[in-house]
């Protein structure tokens, strides 16, 4: 489904108007809330699914996991995201047939293994933006088609990449909650 034209609007302006620097400041800082989530919450609440109320950018058919599959989608889209955004930064062809539908869903119950895979593909996506891409001006590349919000310069898909874990940790953050309420 394409996204609300407003909200549309205000994730492009938002993503414009943010400075590299500050979206690898709100990858760390949504990184370091989510992850304390998870550990938080420990290995069997983490693992146990939980359906949470109608969230922006949460699709209907993530409203039922566990903090581990919502750990595990993210570092599936880190992973493409990161791919896209050194393809288009280098200016070399990127095939895939990712479909951000179908492609993203994660096993029925992974474990307490999703957080260290969480962690290295944050940590791996950091390390190529801050690294081998950091004398790159990202705005300028060519542009990707996003599912939701259109073509995108390696710069926009920097800035989804903070935007994405953010919509998922106050997902996490409010299964935790009902979670610590049941339990």
């Amino acid at each position: 489904m394409p996204a609300n034209p407003l909200i549309k609007a205000m994730v492009r302006t938002k993503f414009a108007l943010q400075s590299p620097k500050a979206a690898t400041e709100e990858i760390r800082r949504e990184y370091e809330l989510t992850l304390k989530v998870a550990e938080d919450l420990g290995t069997e609440l983490a693992a146990r699914p939980v359906r949470v109320p109608e969230l922006m950018g949460i699709d209907e058919d993530m409203r039922d996991w566990s903090v581990y599959q919502m750990l595990e989608h993210n570092l599936i889209v880190n992973g493409e995201i990161t791919r896209v955004v050194a393809s288009l930064a280098r200016g070399t062809p990127y095939e895939t047939t990712f479909n951000a539908k179908t492609d993203t869903v994660p096993s029925a119950s992974p474990g307490p293994e999703q957080v260290e895979a969480f962690r290295t593909s944050v940590e791996d996506f950091l390390a190529l933006v801050e690294g081998e891409l950091a004398d790159i001006n990202l705005r300028k590349s060519t542009k990707r088609q996003h599912p939701q919000f259109g073509l995108m310069t390696a710069h926009d898909w920097h800035c989804m990449f903070g935007f994405h874990l953010m919509l998922h940790r106050q997902q996490a953050e409010k299964a935790a909650e009902l979670l610590a309420s049941s339990a």
